[in-house]
């Protein structure tokens, strides 16, 4: 056991000691798989009573230079919530569209730490049996920080960590939108595992 975790262990290293692969300039996209728990008043008193939930992503970036990119990234997930709760449990789906960028701290080598910030549209729908969908809209801003491992000059995984602080000021129901005085915090923590085609 001992000796095969060694071994493992000492492949991993002698592949990243020979692979050279780095950013480079240019456009990419990639898909991600996530994970994301929403907080704040997302507690069944001041606003939905939510668990976490899974989901997936898209980015699409354009690197600027080998270590700073703009991108565009969108994030679905699903989850379990209640308008309230004593109200029953429903469907429900988040949505962002997030426009930041990242840089990255290492240029010429496959492995590379990045933080990343942005600005973001967010939705968080209940697929309410009783009263029907509840719609809540707004905005806010993301921060993160994660690591790029570069397989080759073409393509990279990466997994980050992100803290999202979201406002949503806007509700509709039954085709009635009304805005949110106080707003409801929908403060969000993302994980993410993304796969990069670099072109």
């Amino acid at each position: 056991m001992k000796k095969g975790l060694f071994l493992g262990v000492l492949l991993v290293v002698l592949i990243a000691s020979e692979n050279h692969a780095a950013a480079r300039e240019g456009f990419y996209l990639g898909g991600k798989v996530l994970y994301n728990m929403i907080d704040g008043d997302f507690d069944g008193t001041n606003g939905p009573e939510t668990d976490h939930g899974p989901g997936f992503g898209l980015v699409l970036g354009v690197g600027i230079t080998d270590s700073f990119a703009l991108q565009v990234d969108l994030n679905i997930s699903r989850h379990d919530a209640a308008v309230f709760d004593d109200t029953p449990v429903s469907d429900a789906a988040y949505g962002a569209i997030l426009f930041g960028f990242k840089q990255a701290f290492i240029t010429d080598r496959p492995v590379r730490p990045f933080f990343r910030a942005g600005v973001g549209l967010f939705s968080f729908t209940i697929e309410d049996p009783i009263i029907g969908d509840l719609d809540l809209s707004g905005n806010g801003f993301e921060f993160g920080l994660g690591v790029d491992y570069y397989l080759s000059d073409s393509f990279s995984i990466g997994a980050a960590i992100n803290r999202r602080f979201v406002d949503y000021d806007e509700v509709e129901v039954q085709g009635i939108t009304e805005d949110l005085d106080p707003k409801i915090s929908g403060d969000t923590t993302s994980l993410d595992v993304a796969f990069t085609a670099h072109f």
